[in-house]
């Protein structure tokens, strides 16, 4: 996540091929980072190349962000997506929507941001209205 929203090219390698690390990849593709994928024959993991997009680069996506059932790819993904300057909605599989995400929420809404999910805001799918956001305390 952290290389996608920076300046420049990142390459990691040992790539954990598993299901919430795909999500993350998959999510970031989606908001315009270039990230080349090469597959490890020897199971070592992959390697990726990742394009930054600089810290205003991300673009809106043209559909939902599914995060899975990663609820750290929710939870990170919701503090990036709070402060961009567009609207999106994530969601993930039945289980990650039936964990609680107030306590992403309320501090990112005390900081400005505008985000609506099910059950008085606690749970996703979680739509954001992007905006500027403020340091609190």
């Amino acid at each position: 996540m952290l290389n996608s929203i920076a300046e420049g090219q990142a390459t990691i390698t040992n790539f954990s091929p598993g299901d919430d690390c795909t999500s993350t990849m998959v999510i970031m593709r989606a908001l315009g980072v270039n990230i080349e994928r090469a597959s490890a024959d020897d199971g070592s993991g992959d390697t990726l190349v990742v394009k930054g997009a600089g810290t205003n680069g991300l673009r809106e996506a043209e559909d939902v962000l599914d995060a899975g059932n990663s609820g750290t790819t929710m939870r990170l993904m919701s503090g990036i997506l709070a402060g961009r300057e567009f609207k999106a909605t994530m969601t993930g599989d039945s289980s990650l929507q039936s964990r609680p995400m107030g306590r992403i929420i309320k501090p990112l809404s005390m900081m400005g941001a505008v985000i609506r999910g099910r059950e008085n805001n606690t749970l996703a799918p979680l739509e954001f209205d992007g905006g500027d956001l403020s340091g609190i305390e």
